[in-house]
C-alpha cells in the first residue's frame, strides 16, 4: 500500500497506472494533517509514501523531516515528487 500526499490527487492518478502490475493500493491525502490522521488510524500498513512538493511551497521538506523523526514512521520510504 502506498500513501500519496498531493493536494490535487494528480500523483495518485499518475502512479496508479505504473503500480497496477504489483497490485498496490494508493490512498491519496491532500495535506500533512490528513496524512497524520490516516497514519494514526493504523487501519492500513503503508510500504511507501509519495509526497508531492510544489516549488512554491517548500514547507513539505520540513514536514517530511518531522515525519521521519518519529520512530513509528522511520522505516517507511518517502519518495519526493516535484512539479
Amino acid at each position: 500500500n502506498v500513501l500519496s500526499v498531493d493536494e490535487l490527487g494528480i500523483t495518485k492518478f499518475e502512479f496508479s497506472n505504473m503500480l497496477k502490475n504489483i497490485d498496490a493500493q494508493i490512498i491519496n491525502v491532500k495535506d500533512e494533517m490528513e496524512m497524520m490522521k490516516v497514519l494514526g488510524e493504523r487501519k492500513v500498513n503503508f510500504h511507501a509514501i509519495i509526497w508531492t512538493i510544489n516549488s512554491v511551497d517548500l514547507r513539505g521538506f520540513e514536514s517530511i523531516k518531522a515525519l521521519k523523526s518519529r520512530e513509528a514512521y522511520k522505516a517507511i520510504p518517502v519518495v519526493i515528487v516535484s512539479k
